[in-house]
């Protein structure tokens, strides 16, 4: 009976350790899954806790955040979304940049 302790935490210690780098690679949202998050209900704080977890892809147009207004997402979400960080690589392309890495 001493072994079954001995064998759960490896696995355990496994576990973890393989679920924290795929927390890490969730990709930033694309336009239409925050639209789609609106759409679903989650135009509130917990999708404004999401968009600070994970960012966006794109740099929303007033037109595209007036629009979820309409669609009935709050404050917290809009002010999250204004708030997104773009990939550094993302927002050369946006602001037609060269790229180059950040300093």
């Amino acid at each position: 009976m001493r072994r079954r302790p001995v064998l759960t935490i490896p696995m355990l210690v496994i576990a973890v350790t393989l679920a924290l780098p795929m927390r890490a690679q969730q990709k930033p949202f694309t336009e239409g899954q925050v639209s789609n998050m609106v759409r679903d209900g989650f135009g509130d704080e917990s999708g404004a806790k999401l968009i600070e977890q994970r960012g966006i892809d794109f740099a929303p147009a007033e037109d595209f955040i007036r629009s979820l207004k309409a669609a009935g997402a709050s404050e917290a979400f809009l002010k999250a979304l204004r708030a997104a960080k773009l990939p550094w690589d993302q927002w050369n392309r946006v602001s037609g940049a060269p790229c180059s890495t950040p300093m």
